[in-house]
């Protein structure tokens, strides 16, 4: 009776630890951000910001989680129109210069390329183009609310609805966490946005303020 009332007591606890776990284990994220570079030309006719972390490859927002590679996702921005679909500028690595071929983004029209690795945060980085030229800061060195927090408070946020991502005790869904620009009359805002999407489409967001931890949308 003895072992019976033991057996009974660690099926209950294993039990109970599953699914206090549930909820904050075992997401996959198919994007995280960790770093984040900007920079900005002196005439202010280019910008730049490099996103750096782990993102799925294949990148495919379906739901479904594949292996993570290290990216640095260059974006670069004009304050004039260009023609090209393709453009190659000069990227420094502590003064290593590099070509990189951009390709044109018509969603926001920048242009863009991932390096394929991730840059150091303690690293020194420049871009130039033509007579443009930029050096790149870690602002997200100064966020208050670094990636780790914004996942907390994410997660914090959805609240029990994290089970709805859930079959069984597996996840089924896939999240992102990425940096969110706003410019609004040359002022640019930063913000983390955070997202699950799950393998039969439903999704949940959240936006959070890089200096305060504040929830600014969530839906």
């Amino acid at each position: 009776m003895k072992k019976v009332c033991l057996l009974m007591v660690a099926l209950l606890s294993l039990f109970f630890f599953a699914g206090c776990d549930k909820s904050s284990s075992q997401i996959l994220f198919s994007e995280i951000t960790k770093i984040y570079f900007s920079g900005i030309s002196q005439d202010e006719k280019m910008q730049a910001y490099i996103s750096v972390g782990e993102r799925e490859d294949p990148y495919i927002l379906d739901g479904m989680h594949q292996p993570n590679v290290d990216f640095s996702l260059i974006t670069v921005s004009f304050d004039f129109y260009l023609e090209d679909n393709e453009i190659t500028i000069d990227f420094f690595d502590n003064e290593v210069k590099e070509e990189i071929l951009l390709e044109y983004n018509p969603l926001n029209s920048t242009y863009i390329a991932d390096l394929g690795y991730a840059l150091k945060k303690e690293g020194e980085y420049a871009i130039k183009y033509q007579n443009y030229s930029l050096n790149l800061k870690n602002e997200s060195d100064e966020f208050e609310i670094d990636y780790k927090t914004a996942i907390e408070k994410s997660l914090e946020e959805i609240g029990d609805n994290i089970n709805n991502y859930y079959k069984g005790n597996k996840f089924k869904g896939e999240c992102y966490l990425k940096i969110l620009r706003k410019i609004e009359n040359k002022k640019t805002e930063l913000y983390w946005i955070f997202q699950i999407i799950g393998e039969d489409e439903q999704s949940n967001n959240v936006l959070i303020s890089i200096d305060d931890g504040s929830i600014i949308l969530s839906n």
